[in-house]
């Protein structure tokens, strides 16, 4: 997605001269010659009075955006709960089908040889911890599942 912004004389200079010099940034253009500013990793960009700090998820790998006091999606979970996780997101990894189903209860149970009542436990404490409890229990499952792909808790390495 592209915006065009209009800008102010100083801003023109001010991309000139970050293309004719060191920059801490990138200057591109687009197809149609418009220049793209591509801020690094650790970027102050300024929008008037508002400060942003520009993180690139690339440079520091995927995770969950955290607000201070919530989970802490890394270290939160026991050995047994990231087991848990792994065979819940195990299906991810063997279709491409568009309509991948999470991992049940029962065929978690009998992949790491614990109970059918122990993972269900477990996954209701995972369901909460990722503040899903409110939704219904297909959907909550799916989305733990999702949650924990998208966090890098479970990456397809772990799967495969």
């Amino acid at each position: 997605m592209s915006i065009d912004v209009p800008r102010t004389e100083d801003e023109h200079a001010a991309l000139a001269e970050a293309e004719r010099g060191p920059s801490p940034f990138v200057v591109l253009r687009d197809e149609a010659g418009r220049q793209l500013i591509v801020p690094l990793d650790g970027d102050d960009v300024r929008l008037g009075r508002t400060h942003l700090a520009y993180r690139d998820p690339s440079a520091h790998g995927s995770a969950l955006t955290l607000l201070p006091g919530e989970l802490n999606a890394a270290t939160a979970f026991s050995e047994q709960q990231h087991q848990i996780l792994r065979e819940l997101c195990r299906p991810y990894a063997s279709s491409e089908e568009a309509r991948v189903r999470p991992a049940s209860d029962r065929a978690i149970a009998a992949a790491l040889r614990l109970p059918v009542h122990v993972v269900q436990s477990e996954m209701e404490a995972l369901t909460e911890a990722f503040g899903l409890a409110d939704l219904p229990d297909g959907t909550a499952r799916k989305e733990v599942a999702r949650s924990a792909l998208l966090a890098g808790i479970v990456s397809l390495e772990d799967l495969g």
